[in-house]
């Protein structure tokens, strides 16, 4: 979501027969060609793409690329889509429309073992500073298996964790394994951070820190209203 193959209009299911020219028989195909190319550069991708009628085509898509930062920072300003998620206590978490609290969200994939910790890392930092603001974790599977709670449930610590559908879990992370996602949302629903971080980096204290200021900035627009 927000992300330049949305913006060209490419569809779950469409085959990537060639990028610009160059034949893609595989996913890593696809990674040396776009990585030989750079943000803001402009490709055709081929897809062969099945119609409502079950015809096949082949459609040209121009792609401008991006990098997964400044898909990220596109997020800060604007609302969110999702309207709730429910953690797997089987309690409703309000996101689109907060009305109290703001929520700090960090999502993960269920495969970054460390990540759930470092959930947890900032929860207790937002409580020791004595910040009025929620923190829900959110794990899915990036290849779209469906997770159960017995999948999870070793993640589940201090935290409250949610099991995301991939399409909203992409809302909130990308398919990198290795880092947590950290989403702040003020009291109307509207992002106000993203914040990525890898556990174990030479930035994550920092990285903690940037949030817990995002989370206080986002109590301060509360209190003003």
């Amino acid at each position: 979501e927000g992300g330049p193959a949305a913006d060209a209009d490419i569809h779950v299911g469409d085959v990537l027969l060639s990028i610009s020219g160059a034949t893609i028989a595989s996913c890593q195909d696809a990674v040396d060609v776009l990585g030989s190319h750079k943000p803001g550069d402009t490709v055709v991708f081929d897809l062969m793409r099945q119609g409502a009628d079950g015809s096949q085509a082949v459609v040209p898509v121009k792609v401008t690329l991006s990098t997964r930062s400044e898909v990220l920072a596109r997020r800060v300003g604007q609302h969110v889509t999702v309207s709730e998620l429910v953690d797997i206590d089987d309690h409703a978490w309000s996101i689109d429309e907060r009305g109290g609290r703001p929520l700090v969200i960090g999502a993960f994939s269920a495969r970054c073992g460390d990540c759930s910790a470092l959930v947890d890392r900032v929860g207790a930092e937002l409580e020791r500073r004595g910040l009025a603001a929620d923190v829900l974790a959110v794990t899915a599977d990036p290849i779209g298996e469906p997770l159960t709670r017995e999948h999870v449930a070793w993640l589940h610590h201090m935290t409250p964790l949610a099991i995301a559908e991939p399409q909203t879990f992409s809302s909130f992370a990308t398919t990198d394994e290795d880092r947590a996602f950290f989403t702040v949302i003020d009291c109307a629903g509207v992002v106000r951070l993203v914040v990525p971080i890898a556990p174990g980096a030479d930035d994550e204290a920092a990285s903690i820190d940037e949030i817990l200021d995002g989370a206080e900035q986002a109590d301060h627009r509360r209190r003003r209203r």
